[in-house]
């Protein structure tokens, strides 16, 4: 493991605190610092030590990400797209392994485009219906989608279920671009 340059924290307690106090954007920022430190640290074995943090970590940031109520900034969203491929090692790591369940829960709730493309990775197994599921509520929220369509492109053709969501997907993707 290459250690980042500062040791990997986060306080369940203050998180659950930001949130219910309605600081979403501050407690955004701490899942896009420590998804940041993520990615700029390789891992080739991981520790017990490490090991506990990746789990609390995905447990707390998929918690609250999927929360009808967490909202925040456009800038901070794109953010979370352009950190799907960190997200999805990081969640590959823990105990969850992957984000199906979490992608589930956004679909149901509707409203949750970019949530989706932050959370939705290669290896879900979820099939996005984009008539349904893939609609974006605003205008705005077609930024920054392409990113993530080929990130999303270059694991999906692995296993057939993949090929059918990224047809899908990435046609939907296609109306996104700007």
């Amino acid at each position: 493991m290459n250690a980042p340059s500062t040791p990997l924290s986060l306080s369940p307690g203050k998180c659950a605190i930001a949130y219910r106090e309605g600081r979403h954007e501050q407690l955004a920022q701490v899942f896009i610092d420590l998804l940041d430190k993520f990615r700029a640290t390789t891992y080739y074995d991981i520790d017990a030590r490490t090991s506990h943090f990746v789990n609390v970590f995905t447990k707390n940031f998929l918690f609250y990400f999927t929360q009808e109520g967490f909202a925040v900034s456009e800038p901070l969203l794109l953010r979370f797209i352009e950190s799907n491929a960190v997200i999805c090692n990081v969640v590959g790591m823990s105990h969850f392994r992957t984000t199906d369940a979490h992608v589930r829960l956004l679909l149901e709730q509707g409203h949750n485009f970019a949530k989706v493309l932050a959370l939705y990775n290669p290896r879900c197994t979820v099939e996005l219906d984009r008539g349904r599921s893939l609609q974006p509520t605003q205008p705005s929220q077609l930024s920054g989608t392409t990113h993530t369509s080929r990130t999303i492109e270059r694991g999906a053709y692995r296993k057939p279920a993949g090929y059918r969501c990224v047809n899908t997907f990435t046609t939907s993707m296609t109306v996104c671009r700007r």
